[in-house]
């Protein structure tokens, strides 16, 4: 009897969930006119998207996070690069689980921010059960806090992961992230980030299940170009639909703001040839009228570690911006350093 009964309860349930589901009007595709991509963060954020943000452990999360919500507050350029716009008058939820309410007071009046009061902070840290989107009595009451056209940053996952006694590799993440994603809809906010850590083999992305890679629609990830030091570099890239920047270093100023310089990998490779071309042009100067095959004859005292084909190549460098000249012929190569003149440095007029 008594599961008969639970059984006609849990009928009428469903019954009465069923009732409550909005179905979706049909889109015919035949007769549909996309409208032209709107940006949150330029080439990066589209309105209504989700982005992921991981990095690699104390490669700078917090400080890239700051930086978002500080642009999108001020409407100033992400990364001193990337466009940020938010409808008229809106701001930005920050769902917080790991810092300190004093800690982000000072990091953010250090910054500057001048439009902190459109900072709506939720402090979740040790109360990170009150963003159990799951149920939907919970993104209800959500949906009522939040100003419609708000950025929705939640900072971060693996601690509402593991507040809610989910963990991040388990195939439960997908209702967590389908919850975030829910709520971000119904609240209309302008769009959802997500912040995570990367794995420690950073080629494999985000830590945990594969949904939590796979569920933004584009993902920046942050990465240490070298050992963990504090003055290792930090390089930021972004993937995803529509996106595509390329790996880039950070670099923080005196004013709290974070900006994006070039490829790293490209520029310890360009570092690497004028190392070896000043090193060339030095070899030559002190040893004029030698071929390439000569200058590697050289003992490495004169030469160091410079090979034929280092001095061969930053030979050929150094001849198309006139830093060598050959006084021999194509054959049998003479060359010699030709030394810059300083423009400050007037040549005398004799009788003057």
């Amino acid at each position: 009897m008594r599961n008969q009964v639970a059984e006609v309860a849990r009928k009428l349930a469903v019954e009465r969930s069923a009732a409550d589901v909005q179905i979706v009007g049909r889109v015919n595709l035949a007769e549909y006119e996309p409208e032209s991509t709107r940006w949150v963060v330029a080439d990066l954020l589209a309105r209504g998207a989700a982005l992921g943000v991981f990095a690699e452990r104390k490669a700078g999360k917090t400080t890239v996070v700051e930086e978002l919500v500080h642009a999108a507050l001020d409407g100033l350029p992400f990364l001193g690069k990337y466009p940020v716009t938010l409808p008229e008058g809106c701001g930005v939820v920050l769902f917080d689980t790991e810092m300190p309410t004093a800690t982000l007071h000072t990091h953010y009046r250090q910054r500057g921010v001048v439009n902190l009061d459109r900072l709506d902070l939720r402090p979740l840290r040790g109360r990170e059960r009150a963003l159990d989107v799951r149920s939907d009595a919970v993104r209800a009451r959500w949906c009522d806090e939040i100003e419609p056209g708000s950025l929705m940053v939640v900072d971060c996952l693996y601690t509402l992961f593991g507040a809610l006694g989910v963990s991040e590799n388990s195939d439960e993440v997908v209702e967590i992230l389908a919850g975030l994603r829910a709520l971000a809809t119904e609240a209309d906010a302008a769009a959802l980030v997500l912040v995570h850590h990367l794995g420690k083999d950073t080629e494999r992305g985000a830590r945990g299940h594969s949904s939590i890679e796979g569920f933004p629609d584009a993902i920046v990830n942050i990465e240490l170009d070298g050992p963990p030091a504090s003055d290792t570099p930090r390089v930021l890239r972004a993937f995803g639909r529509d996106v595509e920047i390329e790996p880039g270093v950070l670099t923080l100023g005196d004013d709290h703001r974070l900006t994006i310089g070039g490829n790293p990998r490209v520029e310890r490779v360009a570092a690497g040839h004028r190392a070896d071309d000043n090193a060339t042009w030095s070899l030559i100067e002190a040893h004029p009228g030698l071929s390439v095959r000569g200058l590697s004859t050289l003992p490495i005292e004169a030469r160091g570690k410079l090979s034929r084909d280092r001095i061969r190549t930053a030979v050929d460098r150094l001849a198309l911006t006139n830093r060598v000249t050959n006084k021999g012929t194509p054959a049998a190569p003479e060359w010699h350093a030709i030394t810059p003149l300083d423009p400050f440095e007037l040549p005398s007029i004799e009788g003057a």
